[in-house]
């Protein structure tokens, strides 16, 4: 590994530790309390995906980004995680099992406890039907797969207004 430009950080029990160079030179194991901020304010991204390689895929882009990411494979799924830890937004599949992301995404806006969460619906089903019904849902924005991480990051972000 190159330590001259690279920063790493890790968590030891309840420690951050930053291994990398700094102007002065090669520091290791130096704490940083100010990680446990910038940890404490990741934001929270549910993805919502029924095939287990997109799923992870899309999870990679979004973790390598600085998201935080729950991945799950059903919108009944969804709505479990949703109901005990709130994400801060949903990046959405159309085709589900069971109920399908535009009814999902219908539900997650029509309720008030959930209606402000950005949801980003990331599906092969690219018509401009599909697409009028994911704006008629409530969906934030509609990206065709396959995806490219760049797009897919860059939605997510301004869909947070970050």
């Amino acid at each position: 590994m190159n330590t001259r430009n690279s920063i790493i950080f890790t968590n030891w029990g309840d420690f951050y530790f930053y291994f990398g160079r700094t102007k002065a030179g090669l520091t290791i194991g130096a704490r940083l309390e100010v990680v446990i901020t910038c940890v404490s304010n990741m934001r929270k991204i549910l993805v919502v995906e029924d095939s287990l390689t997109e799923r992870e895929q899309i999870s990679l882009y979004l973790t390598n980004a600085g998201f935080t990411v729950r991945a799950v494979g059903s919108s009944e799924e969804a709505e479990a995680v949703i109901a005990n830890d709130r994400p801060d937004a949903i990046v959405l599949d159309v085709i589900l099992p069971g109920k399908s992301g535009f009814e999902f995404c219908r539900r997650i806006k029509n309720d008030p406890a959930t209606a402000n969460i950005p949801v980003v619906i990331c599906s092969t089903k690219n018509t401009e039907v599909d697409k009028t019904w994911g704006r008629m849902g409530g969906a934030t924005s509609y990206l065709t797969k396959p995806v490219e991480p760049e797009l897919l990051i860059t939605t997510v972000k301004q869909a947070l207004n970050i």
